[in-house]
């Protein structure tokens, strides 16, 4: 308990440190570009003492123990908790955190090859590590998560240590990691792989836990195809969401199948939504590929037919959309099918607000078919 009250406190005040660097470096400079070495330092200096008194208390306990007071002496727990007080400092500010955590996870596989096995890792101790390395966000945060949890694959194997058998929070700690690099090729490959121990799994049988794709695993990957879609140009427009709309319907049948540990949220189909439209509001020139707007007509089709109840910007966010994509007097016909299905569907819904309405009257006009008189008669 007291090595979790330090580790809290400097997490804590690491937290504030980097709240307070951010501020400081957006109000200088917004795009970030004039962080210093000191202010970095200094970022991971404020918790530095807290953290000091954590390990002299697990000395403490080595001491106290050789010293033939085995009532304390130190545990795999006492060891998982100090290392979750480097992962709680780790930021992209504070980049030596998970080097630290790793030095204690390597002092306890020492530990154990010396014979002490209640000092011996488990899930816990990795996930950590994999943690810590995910909220640092380096550039190499990713594969160092995912090497911990390979290596954890090989001494399972190797030993038949059920307590080394990576579990479903080790898989979430390396995606969260991938995801903060938009990494969507690794997050894919990880929730396939989750999905491939799901198909032919025989852990219950075993009385291991059993690694199942669950809805946090799917919902990594959904946005990070949607954190993706922002790297794209114009000639891939809509790709990101497309995949997430793929990614999002398999949940949805597997929510209907009703399988553990599988729910939608409404955060995910908005988050399509929403994207796509950014996607296409992003762009200057009127010309949006129809492949955003298909793939947003669908996710709001889904919304609007799950059991969530839909976000009311939604039907403005499509509006915009499809006010983009089919400003084209050729789209004329397309465009009068759709506001006038989404005007009805709104209504209906009785979701209709400024929004929408600034959405239906501020589109592209034309001096054929989409007209500004058009415009204003649909509005009012």
């Amino acid at each position: 308990m007291a090595i979790d009250a330090f580790g809290t406190v400097a997490g804590l005040k690491s937290q504030r440190s980097l709240r307070a660097l951010q501020k400081r470096q957006n109000n200088l400079d917004p795009s970030g570009s004039n962080i210093n070495v000191t202010s970095l330092d200094n970022t991971a200096d404020c918790a530095a003492e807290d953290l000091s008194k954590a390990e002299s208390i697990v000395r403490y306990m080595h001491d106290l123990s050789e010293a033939g007071d085995i009532n304390v002496s130190p545990t795999t727990d006492a060891y998982n908790t100090y290392i979750a007080a480097f992962a709680r400092t780790a930021n992209e500010f504070n980049p030596k955190a998970p080097l630290a955590a790793e030095g204690v996870l390597r002092q306890m596989v020492a530990f154990r090859d010396e014979g002490l096995l209640h000092i011996q890792p488990d899930q816990r101790s990795y996930i950590q590590v994999m943690r810590a390395w995910g909220k640092a966000g380096r550039s190499n945060s990713g594969e160092r998560a995912e090497w911990w949890l390979r290596n954890m694959w090989t001494e399972y194997e190797e030993t038949g240590n059920d307590k080394l058998r990576p579990n479903v929070g080790c898989y979430l700690a390396v995606m969260e990691a991938y995801f903060r690099q938009a990494n969507v090729a690794k997050l894919e490959g990880l929730l396939l792989e989750l999905l491939e121990h799901e198909n032919g799994s025989d852990d219950i049988d075993h009385g291991n836990e059993p690694l199942v794709a669950n809805t946090a695993a799917f919902t990594f990957v959904v946005r990070g195809w949607l954190k993706y879609e922002a790297q794209l140009d114009m000639d891939d427009m809509g790709a990101g969401c497309e995949k997430a709309l793929q990614w999002l319907d398999t949940l949805m049948d597997r929510e209907d199948a009703r399988l553990p540990h599988a729910a939608t949220s409404p955060e995910l189909y908005t988050g399509i939504i929403k994207t796509a439209k950014e996607a296409a509001m992003s762009v200057k020139t009127t010309k949006v590929s129809k492949r955003v707007l298909k793939t947003a007509l669908e996710a709001f089709t889904e919304f609007r037919s799950s059991r969530h109840v839909v976000e009311p910007n939604a039907y403005a966010w499509v509006m915009q959309i499809g006010l983009k994509a089919l400003s084209s007097p050729a789209d004329e016909e397309a465009r009068a099918r759709l506001t006038r299905h989404l005007s009805k569907t709104c209504c209906g819904d009785g979701y209709v607000s400024k929004n929408f309405m600034n959405a239906l009257s501020n589109g592209p006009i034309w001096t054929e078919g989409w007209t500004a008189e058009e415009s204003d008669r649909s509005t009012k």
